[in-house]
Formats: structure tokens, sequence, C-alpha cells
């Protein structure tokens, strides 16, 4: 608030601070590099984040948001706090991630006359799953995402271009702009390419938020399956757990598949570049459609060979044979067979981390992607 008035203001809205860290903080600051006083609107619940941020320089406004809760009296609550927020903050730009922040903050944006940029980081199993309480919830976020595109200056960002057509298709192209920047951006320098030809005995990395949904079972099924054809692996888990996630593992869920051998527990990693140098291939077999998977985009720069499914988000990144292997959700057999013909036939294998380090190279590092965010964020100044 004390900055000079023709200082611009750049408030980002976002449902929980270690998410934001994660995936938005070099575009934060590249943001606040350009000019921008930058303001971060979250619910900060872990210990620490908040003083860190506000070291490095953000505005930080706490805000409470359950992220999969359902009580319409705290949802109300929520969306309230995020408009009075917004009102005596007056951001010339609210940029808005994940589902409810972008249909809260967008409504609230389109009553205050602010531009509102909203990020689709993937659409997710509402979009997925076919079952009748689905489908309800999916033509309400629709509905919802309506209403707060009726604002003449805001936009819709996609990671990838399936979301961008389920938008296209849902007629949400009337008034905002539908715009495709891949995936996260990463630091090349911090993910540094390293050739390595796959283990006799292979290492195979999951690496994800610990949701039930994002395939662990079917990778350890496909596993045990390998072991007894004969292909030696070894199966490293490291993850964050999310408990307010409706399909989260629990940590005693955890620590029984670690204890029965199933698994190699490695708990959260801070060090992702070290770990996946150490690894042959990373695995995920995730059944929802994502944005782009960080972890995909993280292996590509490392230059190891990528096993996931053929569902929005990693299907953008990954063309089977060509920068990886895809196969279907569930599918424990295409991945126990891959496992063994990467054991057996390395040579075949070789070049598709190779085709997948020059795709990153070209679409997903921090400088084209922050580049094309800070255009946007220009466009609309």
């Amino acid at each position: 608030m004390d900055q000079r008035s023709d200082t611009p203001k750049l408030a980002y809205v976002i449902n929980v601070d270690w998410y934001f860290k994660l995936h938005w903080l070099n575009r934060a600051k590249a943001s606040m590099a350009q000019g921008y006083r930058v303001y971060l609107i979250a619910a900060f619940v872990t210990p620490g984040i908040k003083t860190e941020m506000e070291r490095l320089g953000f505005g930080c406004i706490h805000i409470q948001l359950s992220r999969s809760g359902v009580n319409p009296v705290q949802e109300i609550k929520s969306a309230f706090q995020i408009y009075k927020t917004l009102k005596q903050l007056r951001p010339d730009i609210v940029h808005s991630i994940t589902v409810k922040p972008n249909i809260y903050a967008g409504i609230a944006a389109n009553q205050l006359g602010i531009t509102s940029i909203k990020s689709i980081t993937g659409l997710g199993a509402v979009f997925s799953i076919q079952k009748i309480y689905f489908k309800f919830i999916r033509k309400l976020i629709i509905f919802l995402y309506k209403l707060a595109a009726k604002g003449n200056q805001g936009a819709f960002v996609f990671e990838n271009t399936g979301d961008q057509a389920e938008f296209e298709k849902s007629g949400l192209k009337k008034k905002q702009r539908l715009i495709h920047i891949p995936g996260a951006g990463i630091d090349t320098n911090r993910f540094p390419f390293t050739s390595k030809s796959p283990s006799d005995r292979l290492s195979i990395l999951f690496a994800a938020r610990l949701l039930k949904n994002k395939g662990l079972d079917t990778l350890i099924q496909a596993v045990e399956k390998a072991k007894t054809k004969g292909c030696p692996c070894d199966l490293l888990v490291a993850g964050i757990f999310d408990p307010d996630a409706k399909a989260a593992y629990s940590k005693a869920e955890i620590k029984s598949l670690a204890v029965a051998g199933k698994i190699q527990w490695l708990g959260q990693v801070d060090d992702m570049p070290s770990l996946i140098q150490q690894v042959d291939v990373v695995a995920l077999p995730t059944r929802y459609g994502e944005g782009v998977p960080r972890i995909l985009i993280e292996a590509g720069a490392v230059g190891r060979l990528v096993i996931t499914t053929n569902v929005p988000g990693c299907s953008q990144l990954i063309r089977n044979n060509v920068t990886g292997i895809l196969v279907k959700p569930s599918d424990a057999e295409a991945i126990c067979m891959a496992l063994c013909n990467i054991i057996k036939h390395p040579d075949i294998y070789k070049k598709m981390p190779e085709n997948l380090y020059s795709e990153i190279l070209n679409r997903y590092t921090d400088r084209v992607v922050i580049s094309h965010f800070l255009k946007l964020y220009k466009s609309f100044r």
C-alpha cells in the first residue's frame, strides 16, 4: 500500500501457500522484477512460507479457503472475503489459479472492474469421471466459470490444449480470450541434462502429491508383475501428503506399503534434480486430466525416460514412442511390458529422453513460459 500510485499491482489468488511456492514463485518473482507490486492472497497453512514470501517482497494476505469443502455457508464466506480483499487492494490485475480462486476472484473482479486472468492448471477428476455426481458438479463448475467470464477485461490461460478445447465447446469464448501457455516453466540450470543408460535393475520414480487417482496402485501392480517375469525393478516414491484432498493416501497407508516392500519411501524430497538423476524412469500413471505435470517436465529436463498415461496434460507433453511411453489409465500390464522391454532392449528407448529434452528447451523453460505471462500482463495495462 505504501508504493507509488503509478506502480502497477498484481495480485495472485491461490488456494494454498505451498502450491504457489512449488509452481508459481518464479513467475511471481519475474513479475516483481518487471516493476509490479506483487501480492499473494492465499490460505497460509504451512509454517514459514508467509514469512519467506514477505522477505522476498510479496505482500501476503491470508484468506480462509477450503480446497475441497462444499459447505455453502463457508464457501460464501470465502467468496466474500476474496471480494473484500480485492476491493480494498484494488490491483490492476488479479491472476487466480485453480478452480475456487478462479470462480470467486473472477466474479469479484467483474464486479469491481478489475482485469482478471484465470489459470486452468488441469481439469482434474471432475472432468474425467463419468459418474452422475461428477457430471452434475461439472455442469455447476462450467456455469460458475461462465459467470467469472462475463467481465470485458480478462482471459483464461490453459496449460494444455485439450482443456482449452473443452472450454471452447462449453461456450466460454464469448468475451474473454482463451490462451494456451504450456506448462509451469522450469529452470534448466537447476535441472541439468545428464545422459544415463538404463540399469539392469531398473529404478523407477513416482513423485507427486500422494493421491490415489495419481495411479500409484497401478504402478505397484506393474512393478510386481515385472518382477515375476524376471525383470528386476525398484519403485521409489517421493511426495507430499495432502490430507485435504478426498483421494489422499494417509501416512499409515504409505508406511504399510513401505514395510511390505512394495515401495521405497523417500518422503518429501527438496533436491529433486539429484533424485531424478539417480533413477532410470519417471512414471506418473495418473487417471485424471492434469495441466502439464511438473514432474514430467523435470524428468524431461534431466533426460530421463517417462512413462505416463494418455490423459489431457500428460499427452500434451508425451508423444508415444517419441518423447516417452503412453499407456491407458489403470493398465498395469502395459506398464509391466514397458518396464521389461526397457531392461531387455535399452537401445530402443535411448532417443526418447533426447527428444523430450528438445521439447522442454523449445517450450517449457522458465524463460519461455515467463515471457508469455509477462506479455499477457502487459497487454492489459
